[in-house]
């Protein structure tokens, strides 16, 4: 089994300290409803494309984008179906 060689520095210490803090901030920042929907949203596409990407999905974003926005439909593209899997 591969076992990664990973030291935690000082450096990566305090990015990770600092981005704690940002997550924080980010969690309590007050933002109009439609903007806050808006970046789930966005959030959401990017999470789908990325995390099936990295497994072999050739979907482009804007094509992941359109499957999702299409969810109800019925699909036999195997790339389609793993992206609307991902988003129930």
């Amino acid at each position: 089994m591969y076992e990664p060689k990973f030291v935690y520095t000082n450096e990566i210490v305090n990015d990770l300290i600092e981005l704690a803090a940002i997550k924080e901030k980010l969690a309590n920042l007050k933002l109009p409803t439609r903007e806050k929907q808006k970046l789930i949203y966005e959030a959401k596409l990017k999470r789908t494309h990325f995390s099936t990407s990295i497994e072999g999905n050739v979907l482009s974003y804007d094509q992941v984008a359109k499957v999702i926005e299409n969810k109800n439909q019925t699909t036999h593209v195997n790339a389609e179906k793993e992206v609307i899997k991902r988003n129930r």
